[in-house]
């Protein structure tokens, strides 16, 4: 049975690990201050996955009472909690699909760009007011996208494509590809799920095979989430608390890895840190992580 105590201790432990990334991201920012490297834009999905966190850790730690007839009783809105988790999850899976997977530089860059295509694409379909300065704003975004067509087509990696694949990738701004996907014939397939992006992070199935699923059934309102919403007693919220902590110290803690993997000032900065911080980290990572 889950204790106030350890959720008191995992929450502060949770917290350091947040405090670990800041340190981390506040030096890469400062590295890359004049840098537009396409590379950049990891550190600016890690500030993203970190304002999460902070949300997160608001929420752990200002409580709430509320009076239910004469009871004061703790407020915790747990389907709450595990949609951010889940937001986070996605975070951390594209961050690492783009930046960190262990295929081609060149993938990688199609990716990234295709993300980036997407992303323009999608505000082109956007209800738009007669306004004149964003007919300007998206007349200067439609020749981004002829520039990131442009870009794409002139990797090495995407001129050895099939002119099918080529059409399919620039046609859906399909980045969520690996080019094991791209060798199957269904359309359908050849662009993998969220959740095949998740796991595709080495996430051990032991801690995480089920976890994008089920924070999705809070998410989207499910029968389940809403019967489980309305059973908790006070014993449930603390294990809820402490299983959310644990998830939210695991992610953070491949993301404070997987930095040290692009940028050596990251490393730096994770080699300067006690033994007992690195310890920490590397011990979620371990556990969380598939074996290589």
């Amino acid at each position: 049975m889950t204790t106030k105590e350890e959720i008191a201790t995992t929450l502060i432990r949770y917290n350091h690990s947040v405090k670990i990334l800041g340190l981390i991201l506040d030096r890469i920012e400062e590295k890359n201050f004049d840098n537009n490297s396409w590379v950049t834009f990891s550190e600016k999905i890690g500030k993203k996955y970190l304002n999460q966190a902070f949300t997160l850790q608001q929420a752990f730690t200002n409580d709430l009472y509320i009076i239910k007839g004469n009871i004061e009783e703790r407020f915790f809105d747990f389907s709450s909690i595990f949609s951010l988790l889940r937001v986070q999850l996605e975070t951390y899976a594209v961050f690492y699909h783009l930046f960190i997977d262990n295929c081609s530089i060149e993938e990688r860059i199609i990716r990234f760009r295709l993300w980036q295509l997407d992303g323009l694409k999608s505000r082109q379909t956007y209800s738009q007011p007669d306004d004149e300065e964003l007919k300007q704003k998206l007349e200067k975004e439609n020749e981004d996208i002829q520039h990131c067509i442009s870009a794409i087509e002139g990797v090495n990696y995407f001129k050895t494509l099939e002119e099918k694949n080529k059409l399919f990738l620039l046609k859906f701004a399909a980045w969520r590809f690996t080019n094991e996907s791209l060798k199957n014939k269904d359309n359908q397939k050849k662009k993998i799920s969220i959740n095949q992006m998740i796991m595709n992070t080495g996430l051990d199935k032991a801690h995480f095979d089920d976890w994008y699923s089920y924070t999705s059934t809070h998410t989207h309102t499910t029968y389940w989430s809403v019967v489980q919403n309305d059973s908790l007693v006070e014993q449930d919220k603390i294990t809820m608390e402490y299983v959310a902590l644990m998830q939210g110290t695991f992610i953070t803690s491949f993301l404070i890895k997987d930095f040290c993997k692009i940028y050596k000032v990251a490393q730096d900065v994770f080699n300067a840190l006690l033994e007992k911080d690195q310890k920490l980290i590397n011990s979620f990572e371990k556990r969380g992580k598939n074996k290589l």
